[in-house]
């Protein structure tokens, strides 16, 4: 669903955008999206690279703009982009409405994955799934969960969510959404706002990303048939159908799910690297190397036991999700 003014602003590269409110100043460097309710583009401010996201629609840099200090942080976890600047800015006799947030510099998601990454993708899912958690305890779904709105930050080499307009409470309509995303489109469910809403729009990012998956389904309930013929992404398919089927009802469920698909790769690697051990590989130890083994190890114990408590402590708050 748009807005009935055409939100979009087109602006050269070299613009300068001065605050009306605060005086801040920024130039435009280029355009890095464009959507149904508004421009973003790279610019460069006092405090560096940023996003700025401009429209015609004042409402909607309004709403995001209070999203995105509704994400600064939920359950103590870092969600959104953060919000830097919200002004106004004028231009040719117009005035425009903008916020500026902080810029991730990341690689698309869908530019990242190849089919020889398989393995890995249930890490990135996983992480993705820990920030939909969060969301979702506040009260709210992402709502335009996409391929477009994913990144992979080159700094912190962890995936991001961009682009909140979509964030929507939960019990209300989704109003802002991309069609092939949404399970009303498949006809699998209402296009109302809860966390199934989210895991469904999750399973067809994943889907996406099989260059053998067929995008174009003549029968849309049929999309649990296309899943199946999908063929690098064969361990993902149990979790795939029942996140489009509205299996998960919670994040958490999923991301059970794909725990027990990591061990299974986990199990068959090692089965892979296991090499047989035969008689003649096996060379027999003298005393003198028995002697000298055993001072060796007396040695490393203690080094290699505060090492791993170090680990283990460093570990632990993470290791039930990743």
């Amino acid at each position: 669903m748009t807005s009935s003014i055409h939100p979009t602003v087109h602006l050269a590269n070299g613009t300068k955008i001065v605050g009306k409110w605060h005086k801040q100043t920024y130039k435009v460097i280029r355009q890095i999206g464009e959507g149904a309710r508004g421009s973003i583009y790279l610019v460069k401010g006092s405090q560096g690279l940023n996003a700025l996201k401009i429209s015609k629609d004042s409402s909607v840099i309004t709403r995001e703009a209070k999203i995105l200090r509704l994400m600064k942080k939920v359950q103590g976890v870092q969600l959104g982009p953060f919000l830097i600047d919200v002004d106004d800015f004028n231009l040719r006799q117009t005035q425009y409405s903008f916020y500026v947030m902080e810029y991730v510099d990341g690689i698309r998601i869908k530019d990242w994955y190849h089919p020889s990454k398989a393995s890995q993708l249930a890490i990135v899912v996983k992480q993705l799934l820990f920030q939909l958690h969060h969301l979702h305890l506040a009260g709210y779904i992402f709502g335009d969960l996409k391929l477009e709105n994913l990144l992979i930050d080159r700094k912190t080499k962890q995936v991001r969510l961009i682009d909140f307009g979509g964030v929507t409470q939960v019990g209300r309509s989704v109003r802002e959404y991309t069609s092939y995303y949404d399970r009303g489109y498949w006809q699998k469910g209402e296009r109302k706002a809860d966390p199934a809403y989210d895991l469904f729009a999750l399973a067809i990012c994943i889907l996406q990303l099989d260059p053998t998956f067929k995008r174009v389904a003549t029968n849309r309930r049929e999309l649990v048939k296309l899943i199946g013929q999908s063929r690098t992404l064969e361990a993902y398919h149990p979790v795939l159908k029942k996140a489009v089927q509205g299996d998960y009802k919670q994040a958490m469920q999923m991301k059970k799910d794909l725990d027990r698909i990591q061990l299974n790769q986990r199990r068959k690697t090692g089965r892979r690297k296991t090499t047989p051990v035969t008689k003649k590989s096996v060379s027999q130890p003298t005393p003198q190397h028995l002697q000298s083994a055993k001072q060796s190890m007396k040695k490393e114990v203690v080094g290699i036991g505060s090492l791993l408590f170090v680990q283990f402590s460093l570990l632990v708050s993470f290791y039930y999700w990743f």
